[in-house]
């Protein structure tokens, strides 16, 4: 199914403030006369709505969190910030994984033949993605500088990923390539589920053997896997590079050969996570 020919409010709903004159600013249009937002507006209006729901949701968890998870208020500080922060990234992973698919792979809109570029073509619909993504990195980068979680390699990750959706966001390229990218957070869910467990003590639960069973398939695929063809595709389209900013050049180069070394590397180490666990005694897991 094209992606044309799904409605709208599907993928990127309709949304009217109740103004009645058009605003422009910047030299974009940001809603027209009759209230309803732009492409560019749409795009404004998810990123502050991601902000605000990312920012409750953190806000809230030392009170919700102790009341769901005993071992909550035993955790130090530090931990319990970094166990708050997880809660809004498994929707946005979710998100992500969603519109990868319908863009993406269920939908020609970027790989059919039009005189229009496609490394520049852009949809509501990945403006509001982006716009979700863009609100999502800003608060969690935000939040892993200030407290410092994960080390280098994720502050790295962090930077850049907001970096390139920025770029994407701000120019109205490359919005193919941001929501191949996005699609490598549908390892989101088993990193955070691994963590959670770790910190109530259940690492020997055979819960924990399948959720890190299932974070090596999902980044295998995910993360391994998806990578090859999308450097294919940035060479079948090397042409329309010319098209691009200096910036967005600059992060189409290198930011993807960044990702891959971080995931090998980050690869390396569930691997050796997933053998240590399956040479364990079948005893200690039960």
């Amino acid at each position: 199914m094209a992606l044309t020919s799904l409605p709208e409010t599907l993928l990127a709903p309709d949304v009217f403030l109740p103004f009645q004159s058009e605003l422009k600013f910047f030299g974009i249009t940001w809603w027209d006369s009759h209230g309803q937002l732009s492409k560019e507006g749409l795009c404004a209006f998810w990123t502050l709505s991601s902000m605000i729901f990312c920012s409750l949701v953190y806000k809230l968890g030392p009170f919700y969190s102790p009341l769901l998870f005993k071992t909550y208020s035993n955790l130090p500080k530090h931990e319990q910030k970094e166990w708050d922060v997880r809660y809004a990234s498994m929707p946005f992973s979710a998100l992500c994984v969603w519109y990868a698919y319908v863009v993406l792979w269920d939908s020609d809109f970027f790989f059919r033949d039009e005189k229009h570029p496609n490394i520049l073509r852009t949809h509501a619909t990945t403006y509001t993605q982006l716009g979700m993504a863009m609100g999502y990195f800003i608060v969690d980068f935000i939040i892993c500088i200030k407290y410092n979680m994960g080390g280098w390699p994720m502050h790295l990750h962090h930077m850049g990923s907001l970096m390139s959706v920025s770029a994407a966001v701000f120019t109205g390229q490359g919005h193919m390539h941001s929501t191949w990218m996005l699609f490598t957070e549908a390892t989101t869910p088993f990193v955070n589920m691994r963590w959670w467990l770790d910190k109530t003590d259940m690492k020997n639960s055979p819960l924990y053997f399948y959720n890190g069973v299932g974070l090596f398939i999902c980044w295998v695929f995910a993360r391994i896997v998806a990578f090859p063809p999308f450097f294919y595709v940035i060479y079948k389209q090397r042409d329309q590079i010319k098209y691009l900013s200096t910036y967005t050049k600059f992060l189409l180069y290198v930011f993807p050969i960044i990702l891959t070394i971080l995931n090998i590397w980050w690869f390396t180490k569930i691997l050796k996570g997933v053998l240590k666990m399956l040479v364990k005694p079948q005893t200690k897991r039960e």
